[in-house]
């Protein structure tokens, strides 16, 4: 069995890695060289209400709703085609339902097997 050594070993550091793949350090590792975003519609810390989960791991602090959030800093999307998939992923099932719903008002009557779907082994 042969084995090949080479004379100069390469050598590679963190930085450089990153740097080969363009990943950036994140505030995590140098918090002084970038501190954290500062928001001023952050809401104000509260006391955990009684009975809120404390004996898990990684339960957040009870944070009240804010109704008074700017919908700037929430987009529903980049473009219009991002905002209408969204759209249908969070009010699909809704949707499905009233369309079921007003298919059993209208045209049900005459094929009632539409918008029937098994569940559990029961139809």
């Amino acid at each position: 069995m042969s084995v090949t050594t080479t004379a100069n070993p390469v050598t590679t550091t963190l930085t450089r890695t990153l740097r080969d793949y363009e990943i950036h350090e994140s505030a995590e590792q140098n918090p002084e060289e970038h501190p954290a975003p500062v928001n001023p519609n952050t809401p104000p810390t509260v006391a955990n209400p009684e009975g809120w989960p404390e004996e898990y791991n990684n339960v957040p602090n009870y944070r009240p709703v804010d109704h008074t959030r700017d919908m700037e800093l929430r987009p529903g999307g980049m473009n219009p085609a991002e905002t209408v998939f969204i759209f249908l992923m969070m009010n699909g099932v809704r949707i499905n339902a009233g369309a079921a719903q007003m298919w059993r008002k209208t045209f049900g009557r005459f094929n009632p097997n539409i918008f029937r779907y098994e569940v559990g082994g029961e139809f």
